[in-house]
């Protein structure tokens, strides 16, 4: 029986098990993909201390892969399934038929999108020019043109304080109006950097490494317009973990409800990240809640 299994390869889980290697916990981080991950998928890491242009979200990820294993860390790629309560601690089973059986739990599986049809080129550019969350990852691409889309005033409200920092911004509205405020419209007018594309919908999102074209639907014509970001605005992220069962009680959005400690209702199962949210967090504090995590379950297993 191990000390601890880090359920999730994204920063929080990486993080966990780093922090637990380090204070020579035996631990295992069990995750279906470390290489698959939100902040593997970027092409620079600028917006994480110490990060660069020359520094890739993926060999940010193999760096603290290889610390967590010349620190004795195990890593191990499958999916876990299920978890369940047992003497002692947990037995987790995975999907290649294996169990294992450990003292505490950490889960750091994420978000799922629920309610949401991607677009084509969505789910490949994710990380890679696409994004969701305006207020966390916004400040990635800015000086670069952005595509976004959305059909209430809403959207403009959200993208506004961000406006400035793109050098050109398309709005696609799939409408042939927006019902702003007078004080909105003079906010917009401040801004000549945003066109706004009525009666138009998004159709493909096209690149090679990275976003390089969006194929818009407008006027009855596709058009195109190049971009190296797209934001899609979507309220449908739910917390990754059906695998914990009945474990442990989750809110409406199937996020684990946890302590100031990160612990949640089952004794001795931890958890953090995004998969505490109904949306994407700002990378610095999943990883912050990864070590966070990691001392509380420390405490936990000295009793």
């Amino acid at each position: 029986m191990s000390d601890c299994i880090i359920v999730g390869g994204g920063l929080a889980g990486l993080s966990a098990a780093l922090t637990l290697a380090q204070h020579r916990v035996d631990i295992e981080l069990i995750a279906t993909s470390t290489a698959d991950t939100r902040v593997a998928r970027l092409s620079a890491t600028t917006y994480y201390p110490g990060g660069s242009n020359a520094a890739s979200g993926a060999s940010l990820v193999e760096h603290i892969r290889s610390q967590i294993q010349s620190s004795k860390g195990k890593i191990t790629t499958d999916t876990v399934q299920k978890i369940e309560a047992v003497e002692n601690g947990f037995q987790v089973t995975l999907a290649s038929g294996a169990t294992r059986q450990c003292r505490t739990v950490i889960a750091a599986t994420g978000l799922l999108h629920h309610g949401h049809t991607a677009l084509p080129g969505e789910d490949k550019f994710f990380g890679k020019g696409v994004f969701y969350h305006l207020k966390v990852d916004a400040p990635l691409y800015f000086g670069k043109t952005l595509v976004a889309t959305g059909k209430t005033a809403d959207i403009v409200e959200r993208l506004l304080p961000y406006a400035q920092g793109f050098e050109k911004i398309y709005l696609i509205v799939p409408a042939t109006k927006l019902d702003m405020t007078e004080p909105l419209q003079q906010q917009l007018q401040k801004c000549p950097n945003v066109e706004i594309i009525y009666s138009a919908s998004l159709k493909d999102i096209q690149g090679l490494a990275e976003v390089g074209t969006v194929i818009i639907q407008a006027a009855g014509q596709e058009r195109q317009l190049h971009a190296q970001a797209v934001w899609i605005p979507t309220h449908g992220h739910i917390g990754n973990s059906e695998w914990l069962g009945n474990l442990t009680n989750l809110s409406d959005s199937k996020t684990p409800l946890v302590s100031a400690q990160l612990a949640t209702s089952c004794p001795g199962l931890f958890a953090c990240g995004d998969l505490l949210c109904a949306e994407y967090q700002h990378p610095s504090l999943t990883a912050a809640q990864g070590v966070a995590a990691a001392l509380s379950a420390i405490q936990h297993l000295n009793g």
